[in-house]
Parts: structure tokens; C-alpha cells; sequence
């Protein structure tokens, strides 16, 4: 007699955060709007998720990140020093080399 085959694990789904142009954000997990301080909580929890346009689809998950540390860093509470945003600068601004190429 055969054991039965084992259930396949659910996969975690990528929760999905809608940006209206009224800048709301709407989690379609929990059908009701949110705010950036509920989107930073999901990064605390290492939650997986994607925010994008409710018009166009585009991702705008970055920006939605960018615009936490930014309230973060103006809310009186620095996150990284003026050496350290200097370097990331610098260094994101650097020619970046192709990978295909040989000189």
C-alpha cells in the first residue's frame, strides 16, 4: 500500500499595496487602506510585499522605501550620518563597469 504524497507547502504570496493618485495606500491583503507606518512594520517583519501605481501598475516599491527613510531621517530620528549618505552617493554614482565587455 502506497503513503500518501505529502502536501505541497503553501508558497508565501507577495503581498500587494496599491497606490492611488490621492496618495493612499490600499493592502489588497487586508481590503482596507494603510500608512507608511504600517508599510515600515511590514519591513520590520520581513513581510514580502510590492507596492505599485493603481493606474498604471507601475512598481513603486523603492520609492515607497525611499520615502520611509526619508520621513525617518526628517523626523528627527537619523538613520545613517552625513559620511555614510556621502558614500552611498559617491558610490551609486560611479561608472559601473559591463559585464559582457572585455577592454
Amino acid at each position: 500500500m502506497a503513503l500518501p504524497e505529502p502536501k505541497p507547502k503553501m508558497e508565501h504570496q507577495l503581498r500587494l499595496i496599491k497606490k492611488y493618485p490621492n496618495r493612499r495606500l490600499y493592502d489588497t491583503k487586508t481590503s482596507s487602506y494603510i500608512t507608511l507606518a504600517d508599510v515600515k512594520q511590514m519591513v520590520l517583519k520581513q513581510e514580502e510585499f510590492q507596492v505599485v501605481d493603481a493606474k498604471s501598475g507601475d512598481d513603486l516599491t523603492r520609492a515607497i522605501l525611499l520615502q520611509i527613510i526619508l520621513e525617518e531621517e526628517s523626523g528627527g530620528m537619523p538613520l545613517f550620518s552625513s559620511e555614510l549618505l556621502s558614500q552611498l552617493i559617491r558610490t551609486t554614482r560611479a561608472p559601473r563597469r559591463s559585464s559582457g565587455r572585455s577592454s
